[in-house]
């Protein structure tokens, strides 16, 4: 993995997103703080927002193929950083 630490999914984590305890689990796994750690995810409420309300910042991953109803894109317009594209991490990073 050249540009993550881990990768760390609801299975392994034992928790399904929103719940806190699955960001919890990762930032104690990693020996991190909120402030060291992104979330990139494809749901704007259930991975960004959801990551953005404890203090960690968040990335909406939206390629062209997926389709968001008129209440996911009221979301989006909250999420600061979406990309389209994996190879635009890098310009965040």
């Amino acid at each position: 993995m050249k540009y993550f630490d881990k990768i760390i999914t609801s299975e392994s984590a034992g928790y399904l997103k929103p719940d806190r305890r699955i960001f919890d689990y990762a930032l104690n796994l990693l020996g991190i703080d909120v402030k060291e750690c992104i979330m990139i995810g494809d749901n704007p409420h259930i991975d960004c927002l959801s990551a953005e309300s404890i203090g960690i910042r968040s990335i909406l991953f939206t390629p062209s193929k997926i389709k968001f109803n008129d209440y996911n894109k009221s979301e989006i317009k909250k999420i600061k950083y979406k990309i389209s594209d994996l190879n635009e991490l890098l310009k965040i990073l």
